[in-house]
């Protein structure tokens, strides 16, 4: 039988190369010697003889169809190809050791505790499902939840007192870095069966035949309302609260339309009682949700909670 052309053995032994990815002894040989310049040096390092040293590079340069090192009288240097995969092992090398910390982060997550302040909205409307997710990933992991306005969520981050906020416009002096946020426009909350439930976008003019459930003037959103309510005259409201909840449920019920963001109302059956709709003249509004964290960082248990929350975040944005 004719023996098989050089070609073909060439190739039949590419065939049977071992995966580089497979060869971590390997790997660091040659990233020991590699920065050493000495396969001696790397033996003496990795408490290894230097013949094992060569035969893990040898094993490797195969692995790879290239020469990695250009001996030398003294020494070893990296050739062209061996420049090459010195970056990426490297990277490699670095990546390796962040997933390896990340595991160990997640290995702690079986337990630990979270606190969050966040506006009463935030904690009705948007959080229940979400964090019933996260509980799904991480079941003993407790979370202490405190409803409070936006400024004093993101003040008590700041001291020390909550390990995340999740509120409206932090101001600017406050020295909290911000992990996720979502621009949201201004509207109306309008039953069902109104009449003007149907439109894509509303004046502020079509709600004064409504009967309106305003916001009081605690809540930062009245301030925005003011001017226009000023403009379009006497007007009394039907309901004043300081609750967002208050004066959702009693447009759900039908009782009066109120003006606020999309994320003030939670619609969690499948025939939803209101409907959203943008007030025209409050369009140059918007209000920014933030989740906000202490800059110095977070345990692994509040970082698992804001990775968790940081997509539904974003997501909320209309801008």
């Amino acid at each position: 039988m004719a023996k098989p052309s050089t070609a073909r053995r060439s190739q039949s032994r590419q065939g049977e190369r071992p995966h580089p990815s497979f060869l971590t002894s390997a790997v660091n040989c040659f990233l020991t010697a590699a920065r050493l310049g000495s396969i001696r040096a790397a033996a003496d390092q990795l408490h290894i003889a230097p013949s094992a040293v060569s035969r893990h590079i040898t094993k490797l340069e195969a692995a790879l169809g290239a020469v990695l090192f250009e001996r030398l009288p003294r020494g070893i240097r990296l050739s062209s190809a061996g420049e090459v995969f010195f970056y990426h092992a490297r990277e490699s090398i670095k990546q390796i050791d962040r997933a390896r910390s990340l595991i160990t982060d997640m290995q702690g997550l079986k337990r630990g505790q979270v606190s969050i302040a966040t506006t009463e909205s935030v904690a009705t409307a948007f959080l229940p499902p979400i964090v019933a997710e996260f509980w799904q990933l991480y079941p003993d992991i407790a979370l202490s939840l405190h409803t409070t306005r936006s400024s004093s969520a993101f003040a008590g981050v700041a001291d020390g007192e909550f390990d995340l906020a999740i509120g409206f416009d932090m101001p600017p002096d406050v020295p909290l870095q911000i992990l996720a946020s979502a621009k949201l426009v201004i509207g109306a909350w309008i039953p069902k069966d109104h009449k003007l439930a149907r439109a894509r976008s509303i004046k502020l003019t079509d709600l004064l035949e409504s009967k309106l459930l305003l916001p009081d003037q605690s809540i930062k959103l009245r301030s925005l309302l003011n001017p226009h309510l000023r403009r379009l005259g006497t007007i009394e409201p039907r309901l004043i609260s300081n609750s967002t909840s208050v004066l959702q449920l009693f447009s759900a019920l039908g009782c009066g339309v109120s003006v606020f963001t999309k994320i003030d109302a939670a619609q969690t059956t499948e025939e939803p009682s209101t409907a959203f709709l943008p007030v025209k003249e409050l369009a140059r509004h918007s209000q920014t949700l933030q989740l906000c964290a202490r800059r110095a960082g977070l345990s692994p248990s509040g970082l698992a909670l804001a990775n968790h929350l940081t997509g539904p975040i974003r997501a909320l944005s209309d801008f």
